[in-house]
This record gives C-alpha cells, structure tokens and sequence, in this order.
C-alpha cells in the first residue's frame, strides 16, 4: 500500500453481536498480560487508550484486513488513518506507539554491528532509516573489524556535488580512529538506478579515502526493504 493511501473502509463495519463477543473474549483476558492478546487486539487496546471499544475493534480490523496485514501498519500516515476514517485521537495514538516501536527496535541494534557483507550494511541501514519520507545520503564509519563506530545522515533531499565534502569525511575518520567508512543512500521512492551526481560523489570520496589511507568499503544505494539494493563499487 503506498504511504497516505486510504485504507479499505469496509472492513470498519462491526455487527453489535461480534462487537458483544469481542468484548466478552477480551474481558476474560488480564491487560496485564499483553502477550496473550491477538494482533487485532493489541492494536484496540492502543487506540482506546486501555478500553476497547466497538470502533477501536473495528479499526484494528480495518488495519489487519489489509493484504500486508500488521506489516501495512507502517503505510499509514495520519491523512491516511483519517481519510479511512480514524478520529484523530485514535489516529495518532496508534503512530505514536508505532514511533515508540521503531525507536525500541532501534535499540536493540548493536551499535558496533559488523558489516563483514553488503547485505549486512543494507540491512541496518534499512532498520535504521527504512521510515525517512525523502531521500537521505550519509556515512558509517567502521573500524578495522568493519564494525560500525558511529552512523549519521549527512544530508536528505537529492544529492548533488555540493551536498558533502569529502574532506570533512575523513577528518570524522581519524577522530573516530575509524579504518573505513561506507557512504549509503536511501532512496523511499524504490528507484535505485545511480545517477551521475552520485557517481561523481563516490568517485571523489574513493580518490580522497586513497589519499587519506582510508578504506571506502562501499556505496550503498538502498530502498526501504532489504532486496534489492545497489552497490557502486561496480562502478570504481
């Protein structure tokens, strides 16, 4: 589902019977223990605040009934909740928890992550900035292990030869005692076709790395899923 398309309403139909089985099912569970509730239920309980009600019900159907199911959770913009019919309250407490979601996830990357493959890379650089609304080029820094020292995003919006100084890459390098760096783009719109500007970057980031005894162990271009992805070493 592409992002700030509506959600099929149909689904947001609750018959008054299935809303009284519903509630008498999820009574005689215990909130407290959120594991043993169901999708369907887990997202009324967010968007009640705690108290499930027939169009909290309705609305976890709606999201759950589309073909991605609980991964199209991540489609949804807040346009797109209210024009499927959300209310706003209900509308932004279930991104709000989505958000929490993906910062924990983001926790629970190991900061010195190796990046021993291509795949590796692009898989946390996926989890990472798979949710960013416009394009973003940056950096990893990593050290001899090829672990990942520190990540930043150095610019969003199309590249071009004024976006990033190669210089300044390197100088991060030698303060972060870092021995290679893999520059990455993301590009949300899935096209992931190199552009001559892009080319360009790399080429001038790879002649500075060689002068500067750094390794550029890559250049990414990735969407936000994991395949496919684009290395522009092919290119060097």
């Amino acid at each position: 589902m592409a992002r700030n398309s509506r959600p099929e309403t149909t689904a947001a139909v609750l018959d008054p019977r299935e809303a009284e089985q519903e509630s008498s099912s999820l009574d005689q569970l215990q909130l407290s223990n959120v594991g043993g509730l169901t999708d369907a239920e887990l997202l009324a309980v967010v968007m009640s605040g705690g108290s499930p009600d027939a169009a909290s019900r309705a609305g976890a159907r709606l999201i759950l009934d589309q073909p991605a199911g609980l991964r199209g959770l991540f489609d949804f913009d807040f346009d797109g909740l209210r024009a499927g019919g959300f209310g706003a309250n209900r509308a932004l407490a279930l991104l709000a928890n989505r958000e929490l979601a993906v910062r924990f996830a983001q926790t629970q990357i190991p900061l010195r992550t190796a990046f021993a493959r291509p795949r590796e890379a692009v898989a946390y650089l996926v989890q990472r900035y798979r949710r960013e609304p416009t394009e973003v080029f940056g950096v990893a820094w990593l050290d001899s292990r090829r672990r990942v020292l520190a990540q930043r995003a150095l610019c969003r919006g199309i590249l071009d030869r004024l976006s990033v100084d190669p210089r300044e890459l390197l100088s991060e390098a030698v303060v972060r005692g870092a021995a290679a760096i893999v520059l990455f783009q993301l590009r949300p719109s899935g096209d992931l076709e190199p552009r001559a500007a892009d080319l360009e970057l790399s080429g001038r980031v790879l002649e500075a790395c060689e002068e500067g005894g750094i390794d550029l162990a890559d250049h990414l271009v990735v969407g936000t899923t994991p395949e496919p992805w684009v290395s522009l070493r092919e290119w060097w």
